[in-house]
């Protein structure tokens, strides 16, 4: 996905947002695990109303104690946003 935003009304399976490169998901239910796996984009979000199973590390929750939760990716110094390639200048 690389823009706009997906609603899904009900639960989702593995892997969600699995190199996701913009845009908004937005999960009315549960999600299963390895949520935003190589993530790529610092402007992209997940937003989950149920739970999720296991999250990667590509992504961080803003507010554990929120409804919904909102996930985006973690910007890592070495390569940038999430688990994407982008090379970022310091």
């Amino acid at each position: 996905m690389e823009s706009g935003t997906l609603e899904i009304s009900g639960d989702a399976g593995e892997a969600l947002a699995h190199h996701m490169e913009g845009g908004i998901v937005i999960v009315r239910g549960n999600v299963g695990k390895n949520l935003g796996h190589h993530i790529e984009d610092g402007d992209s979000q997940i937003k989950v109303y149920g739970e999720v199973e296991s999250v990667s590390v590509d992504v961080v929750c803003h507010n554990e104690n929120a409804t919904p939760k909102v996930y985006a990716p973690r910007y890592v110094a070495s390569h940038g946003w999430g688990g994407g390639s982008r090379t970022t200048t310091i």
